[in-house]
């Protein structure tokens, strides 16, 4: 799966996807956007030995804001991720100053 398949697979959740991806969440996206929404980091890391690149695992994280905690919402997104039969870890956290939650999907994909 390339980035291009990954964002039409987010797209299928139909979750508002945000498509600026910063390193961080500010209290003006925040405001800005309508919860739940989802971004995603595509990070591309070669595998090399002997100095030949045999092959490239992305690792990709999948972050989902939500004013509270929904499972429903989060079911949206792994069942996506599942039905393509991708393994992925689960982190949930409570940012209080921003009154949201986070829960992000980390994933690689060769």
């Amino acid at each position: 799966m390339d980035k291009a398949g990954f964002r039409a697979l987010m797209d299928s959740t139909g979750i508002y996807y945000d498509q600026v991806h910063p390193d961080y969440i500010e209290r003006s996206k925040v405001e800005e956007l309508p919860l739940p929404f989802l971004e995603f980091d595509w990070t591309p890391i070669p595998f090399f030995a002997d100095g030949i690149n045999y092959f490239t695992i992305h690792r990709v994280e999948v972050r989902l804001y939500t004013d509270v905690e929904s499972e429903l919402t989060e079911a949206q997104v792994s069942a996506a991720l599942t039905g393509e039969d991708l393994s992925f870890r689960i982190k949930k956290e409570y940012l209080p100053n921003l009154n949201i939650w986070q829960t992000t999907y980390t994933i690689g994909i060769i």
